[in-house]
């Protein structure tokens, strides 16, 4: 064989190997789907689907009601929209119907485009109000014999609170992609209803009588001011104490019927919110007042909720990196700004100066004496500060007992908590939270 035929066999035997690889990855990718499908069906009832690329034909489910559910999905416009030109085909879409049922769903690629369209669901929300459901099918046209059957198939839907369904998408992207993504990538469904845009935000549903469900009352109070204390402190961990408080991600979750304009008004009084937050941690009057201009108009311009959430985003890092760079004085080193960091970093953890010094890079006995000597006060009673100061806000915005702040914050005991909330705030928890829920009362 001549030197042209060898390198035809060398090309042709390179092009076959190009293909095998492909080939593989690509079943390798229809076998982790296929497991990854029998996993979330068997952890939580989580049934996954896989349609065509246009989402007009469905090539398998794990859903017990096929055919009910997926008549649903087409009714309600959620695979069109999973299916339609304003969905990035890189990145997850959360998607939910008028009666409140959630899906997530991603595209699977093959040379270099969508091949398949992959969803997970149907859920609720943990704040779903089944009163509500009921409610909305009594809209449809239905038969009483039809919407009883209805009834009965949703309540076997899975229930789950939206930091969990959000893990659930994480996996099925990575399990898709072989990357990891953060939840603020994720896309989320705008629906167009009377020629107005409005936006169901996912885990803000009003129940059955009109009011505010008083879970999430209380969570989206206690998540707003953690982060207006974030901001005093420049904490740039912001995002993992979140997610370990409460599961959700921004302050995004204002009650407003979903309508876009409402919650762009929210987060405009917010922003206000978070200069003066940003005032009380350091930042010069002058400087707070530019950013709030700016961002406000920001979210002025921002003409979709992903537009929306993303401004919001870089409004609160903004905010929390500039505080913090105000406070890294010159009069405070990098080891000791790098001991406050971590300490606020893993504040609901358990602490111990070995385990800071370690982190610094420093001996136990030099960081203790350098971190006392620039900042006036002991390692261990500044971690307790840090505490007092987080339990006063949940003391006034929840209804957590005090057993349950004593132990989420890792106090050894609720005797030991009280006294060291005595000897920082000159009383009990419990006083403490009868005077400042006295005062709002007063206030109001």
């Amino acid at each position: 064989m001549g030197w042209g035929g060898r390198l035809r066999l060398i090309l042709t035997m390179k092009s076959w190997g190009n293909m095998m690889n492909e080939e593989m990855l690509l079943t390798n990718i229809y076998v982790r789907s296929r497991v990854f499908s029998g996993l979330i069906h068997s952890a939580c009832g989580l049934s996954c689907w896989c349609f065509s690329v246009t989402g007009e034909k469905l090539f398998f489910s794990t859903c017990p009601d096929e055919q009910e559910f997926l008549l649903f999905l087409r009714s309600s416009g959620c695979l069109d929209y999973a299916t339609g030109e304003q969905v990035r085909r890189d990145r997850p879409v959360i998607l939910s119907d008028s009666i409140g049922i959630i899906w997530g769903a991603e595209y699977m690629w093959k040379n270099g485009a969508p091949e398949e369209l992959i969803m997970i669901g149907p859920i609720f929300n943990s704040s779903s109000s089944f009163r509500s459901i009921e409610t909305a099918l009594h809209r449809l046209t239905l038969s009483q014999q039809a919407r009883n059957m209805l009834l009965e198939k949703m309540k076997k839907i899975p229930v789950l609170s939206m930091a969990n369904f959000g893990q659930y998408v994480q996996m099925l992207h990575y399990m898709l992609f072989q990357e990891e993504i953060q939840r603020q990538e994720f896309q989320f469904q705008t629906v167009i209803e009377d020629g107005k845009n409005i936006y169901r935000h996912l885990g803000d549903e009003l129940d059955a009588d009109g009011g505010w469900d008083s879970t999430n009352v209380e969570r989206i109070h206690m998540t707003e001011e953690t982060l207006l204390q974030m901001i005093r402190e420049g904490n740039l961990e912001y995002r993992n104490v979140l997610d370990r408080l409460t599961g959700l991600e921004l302050p995004a979750q204002f009650p407003a019927e979903g309508q876009f304009r409402r919650l762009k008004n929210a987060l405009m009084i917010f922003c206000g919110q978070c200069t003066r937050a940003a005032i009380q941690g350091g930042m010069p009057q002058q400087t707070a007042f530019a950013m709030e201009t700016e961002h406000c108009d920001r979210l002025e311009r921002a003409a979709t909720m992903t537009d929306l959430l993303t401004v919001n985003r870089r409004m609160m890092e903004d905010y929390i990196r500039k505080v913090h760079d105000l406070r890294a004085t010159p009069d405070v080193s990098k080891p000791v700004q790098q001991c406050c960091d971590y300490i606020r970093r893993h504040i609901l953890q358990p602490l111990e100066l070995s385990q800071i010094a370690r982190h610094v890079g420093y001996s136990e006995y030099y960081l203790s004496k350098r971190f006392n000597r620039e900042m006036g006060i002991r390692v261990v009673d500044f971690i307790k500060d840090e505490r007092i100061n987080l339990a006063k806000i949940w003391l006034v915005t929840t209804s957590k007992s005090v057993d349950e702040i004593s132990e989420t914050l890792q106090f050894n005991s609720r005797n030991y908590f009280g006294k060291v909330f005595c000897e920082k705030v000159g009383m009990t928890p419990s006083a403490y939270r009868k005077q400042l829920r006295a005062q709002e009362e007063e206030n109001q």
